[in-house]
Order: C-alpha cells, then sequence, then structure tokens
C-alpha cells in the first residue's frame, strides 16, 4: 500500500511541475516574445476563418504580390488589405519583403505544413481509436 501512495504522489508532484513549468513559460512568453503551439493555432484558426484572409493566401500561393497587387482582387479599402495582411503576417501565415519601395508578400508554407501534421496526427489518432472500440 505504501508503494502505491508513493507512485500517487509521484504522478501528482510531477502533474504540478508540469502545470509550474507550463504558466512560467507562459508568463516569460509575453516578455520574450516567444509564442506557445496552443497560440500560434489558435492565431492561425482566427486567420483562416476569414474568407478575405483565405482568398489573400490563394492569391500569394500562385505568386508574391505587393499589397497594391492584392487590393486590386477586392472591393474593400487598402487599409483593411493591410489589416488582413497584418494577421496573415503576425500569425506566420505570409512574409514580406523589401524590394525597393515596395514590400512583397509571400506565402510561408512552414505553419502550414505544421498544422497539417497535427491533423494527420489527431486523424491518426482518431482511427486507432475508433479501431480499437470496435474489436
Amino acid at each position: 500500500m505504501i508503494a502505491n501512495e508513493k507512485r500517487q504522489f509521484c504522478l501528482f508532484f510531477l502533474c504540478f511541475i508540469k502545470r509550474m513549468c507550463y504558466h512560467i513559460f507562459r508568463y516569460l512568453s509575453k516578455y520574450l516574445n516567444i509564442y506557445l503551439w496552443e497560440d500560434i493555432m489558435g492565431d492561425v484558426f482566427k486567420a483562416l476563418s476569414d474568407p478575405t484572409r483565405r482568398k489573400i493566401l490563394e492569391l500569394l500561393q500562385k505568386e508574391p504580390l505587393n499589397a497594391g497587387e492584392i487590393a486590386n482582387y477586392f472591393q474593400i479599402t487598402k487599409p483593411s488589405i493591410s489589416h488582413h495582411l497584418v494577421i496573415l503576417k503576425n500569425c506566420g501565415l505570409i512574409i514580406d519583403e523589401r524590394k525597393g519601395q515596395n514590400i512583397i508578400y509571400s506565402i510561408d508554407m512552414t505553419v502550414l505544413q505544421d498544422m497539417m501534421k497535427w491533423f494527420m496526427n489527431f486523424m491518426d489518432r482518431g482511427e486507432s481509436d475508433n479501431e480499437e472500440k470496435s474489436i
């Protein structure tokens, strides 16, 4: 019985340490510009929820464009396009590069690849759970 109590205490202690590390890292991330995966994913899902931003990504998938060229595809103001570009840039879906007086935007596949990897792992876990239930 004592071994079982020690085991439960160790599990409790490890969970406590894990939670404390998470909160410490989250607190420090505000000041060190370090982002947690959960925060990035939340920002990406918010960014992708808007049809204008999805259309911008589709345009940038074909070729890099500047803000004026992107704005030509929409019936909204240039400041609104700029706002959408900032959101996409902040969550890592696009990158910008200055060429002379223009800023050229292009799609950054890194975050999208990470999301696809997460989705595939999520789907694999779901299928393995379904297989276990059917057995």
